[in-house]
């Protein structure tokens, strides 16, 4: 078992660990804790949500059964946070029956451990969800890239056309005004006023 082997491209991320039973709290942090890892616990769901109002981690590992508020309950919360809801959520529970991890399959977790555990088991899941998690996040930043820029080519595109319609009219009034006719004047007036208006618009 690896414990110490904190040179993982995922080192340094944050975790959420949920568990009501200290023990196990002791044991998860310590290993998460000496691959690298910034770990925050809390012994029941309805601290965990307190904790996601002022610290949004990298990844939830929790328990399913624990007094007041399940884990269960605090997939649901996490979801319908839109916040929240991007962040890989892993159960560590002692339930090992069929309808239980059916159960947490069909809600969308993440992955789903059973204790006793395997560290090296935990680990590898624990990385592997924040490696899809960097890279969908990458892959998010490289899209937002992408549309910043059509959105500013755009932008230039659009208001540099009214704009040269204002300033060329305005040149034309002021160098040519007394050698105008009245119409050609309000031709370029009409254009300096439509340049105006499609600015107001953009």
């Amino acid at each position: 078992m690896q414990l110490e082997e904190n040179t993982k491209d995922s080192a340094g991320d944050k975790i959420l660990l949920v568990d009501d039973s200290p023990q196990i709290r002791c044991i998860v942090h310590e290993i998460l804790a000496l691959n690298g890892f910034e770990v925050t616990t809390a012994e029941n769901g309805k601290v965990a949500i307190d904790i996601l109002n002022n610290l949004k981690p990298d990844i939830i590992i929790c328990d399913v059964m624990m007094p007041e508020f399940d884990g269960f309950q605090v997939f649901n919360a996490v979801q319908r946070n839109l916040e929240w809801s991007q962040i890989p959520f892993l159960f560590l529970t002692a339930i090992n029956d069929k309808s239980g991890i059916r159960t947490a399959k069909e809600m969308g977790c993440d992955d789903y451990i059973i204790k006793p555990f395997d560290p090296d088991e935990l680990l590898s899941a624990v990385r592997g969800k924040l490696l899809n998690a960097h890279r969908r996040r990458a892959s998010f930043e490289t899209q937002m890239s992408t549309y910043r820029k059509r959105v500013i080519q755009t932008l230039s595109h659009e208001f540099r056309t009214p704009l040269v319609s204002i300033s060329t009219g305005t040149e034309l009034l002021l160098e040519q005004f007394e050698n105008m006719s009245p119409p050609n004047i309000r031709k370029l007036l009409s254009a300096i006023k439509k340049g105006g208006h499609r600015l107001q618009e953009l």
